[in-house]
């Protein structure tokens, strides 16, 4: 009875510490993949440029997800050579650890991959485009 409770306690200390963490993440790429579902690309970019040193340091999940929307904002702003290597992080992150990313987000990963990835190499976990590789354009 002893070592069914510890278990329940530490599974319920694990979710709320996983929680936790994944909340770190939610808020400020919330408003980044806000700008991009509206077709607000500019300010998108702009919002997750400004995550991007944070992002590097998130759970594989959140790390993902933004790789994933980092790379279809910079792909929607017509530059698709930009956009690799973060569509390649993301999809590296997702076959590493499938689930990364929820079901649709694996969906429009898949999709974007099939329309401008015909020579991407999805990147291990840990890698990932190189920071002077990613600052965004000036936008005029």
């Amino acid at each position: 009875m002893l070592v069914a409770r510890q278990e329940w306690v530490q599974s319920v200390v694990t979710g709320a510490a996983a929680l936790f963490v994944c909340s770190a993440c939610a808020g400020p790429l919330a408003a980044g993949e806000a700008a991009f579902r509206d077709g607000d690309y500019p300010k998108a970019q702009h919002d997750f440029a400004a995550i991007e040193p944070a992002a590097r340091r998130w759970p594989p999940a959140g790390r993902a997800e933004f790789a994933l929307y980092r790379g279809l904002t910079i792909a929607s702003l017509g530059d698709v050579a930009r956009a690799e290597p973060w569509l390649e992080e993301a999809r590296g992150l997702e076959d590493a650890i499938p689930g990364s990313l929820s079901p649709d987000d694996a969906r429009r990963l898949e999709t974007a991959w099939q329309a401008w990835c015909s020579g991407c190499t999805p990147t291990p976990p840990g890698g990932g485009p190189e920071p002077a590789r990613a600052r965004p354009q000036k936008l005029h």
